[in-house]
């Protein structure tokens, strides 16, 4: 019994949730990845996802197409992991898919106003609207993915860590 209770304590402590956070971030950025890619390729967005670090990687590297592609995977489910770590620093005790859509609409802003500008060296929406409304609408879903699935794994962890207290106190 004793050695139940010492896995179950290990399953939901502190590290495992932020040990499945960090999945939780890398898998939402292959899958933001592949969704971008699905998008671009149905022309929603006239900027496929290996766009921005293409002219970078090529001024370092002199890489084939398919190299920019597995190496913007990579680029982004670290970027998605970083930003599920401060996702879970900042908000995970809020149950609110609210709190989603307006980390999703951050980090939409930050790529709309920052990080295009900075790679492309113009504004986004000197561009079709569909795509911006696309790039806007993908980083929302991405923010709610996240943003549920830390705050439900963090508010079940409580809740199993309780239980568990409980336990240890009857046994």
């Amino acid at each position: 019994m004793s050695q139940d209770l010492t896995n179950e304590q290990a399953k939901y402590s502190k590290q495992a949730v932020l040990a499945r956070t960090i999945g939780t971030g890398a898998s939402m950025g292959v899958a933001f990845y592949f969704f971008w890619s699905i998008v671009s390729f149905f022309k929603f967005t006239s900027y496929p996802a290996h766009y921005y670090i293409k002219d970078s990687i090529n001024m370092v590297f002199d890489i084939p197409r398919w190299a920019q592609i597995f190496v913007t995977a990579f680029v982004m489910v670290l970027i998605s992991i970083c930003l599920a770590l401060v996702y879970y620093v900042l908000a995970k005790k809020v149950r609110s898919i609210w709190m989603g859509i307006a980390y999703g609409a951050i980090i939409a802003l930050m790529h709309l106003f920052i990080i295009h500008p900075l790679f492309i060296g113009e504004s986004l929406f000197f561009h079709s609207a569909a795509s911006t409304f696309t790039i806007f609408n993908m980083h929302i879903l991405f923010g709610i993915s996240i943003g549920y699935s830390i705050s439900f794994d963090y508010t079940e962890s409580l809740c199993h860590r309780k239980e568990i207290q409980v336990l240890n106190k009857q046994g």
